[in-house]
């Protein structure tokens, strides 16, 4: 089933990329020194949408990449917002893909990520369909590429 608005709405996407050392930080309880292991590198998108009217929509979609050999994806999600303010009008979904330490080499160079997704509505009732077309019925996507 799909959301058809019977009424204009005029929404857009953006995604912010960002990459990110993943380190992980304990203390040694024997002598109290401070240990960082270094995890690997996150790749990290943020869509923000915006919608016009009442609709409930946010982004959902699917990142990937591929690195020396191996592919790589996630699910772009809603953040977690019971205990935050947050705009009908603005949304935001995002997403992570960690690179090990392991895959990594010297010399090596940015691989490149590829999003695609779609719009969904949000019911009151609960639930979510996404946003298409009108009469055909086919959903609304998007796709963004950062290339290397």
């Amino acid at each position: 089933m799909a959301y058809s608005a019977s009424h204009l709405v005029v929404t857009t996407v953006s995604t912010r990329l960002s990459i990110s050392a993943n380190v992980s930080v304990s203390i040694n309880t024997e002598d109290g020194s401070i240990l960082k292991t270094f995890n690997g590198v996150n790749i990290n998108l943020t869509n923000t949408s915006t919608t016009t009217g009442t609709d409930d929509l946010v982004t959902g979609g699917r990142m990937s990449t591929s690195f020396n050999g191996q592919d790589y994806s996630a699910t772009m999600k809603q953040p977690d917002t019971k205990n935050s303010i947050y705009s009908k009008t603005h949304k935001t979904s995002q997403g992570s893909i960690l690179i090990p330490a392991s895959e990594l080499r010297s010399g090596g160079s940015f691989p490149g990520v590829k999003l695609k997704g779609n719009w969904w509505n949000y019911r009151p009732e609960g639930g979510a369909t996404p946003l298409a077309l009108p009469v055909i019925k086919l959903p609304i996507t998007y796709s963004h590429v950062f290339v290397p």
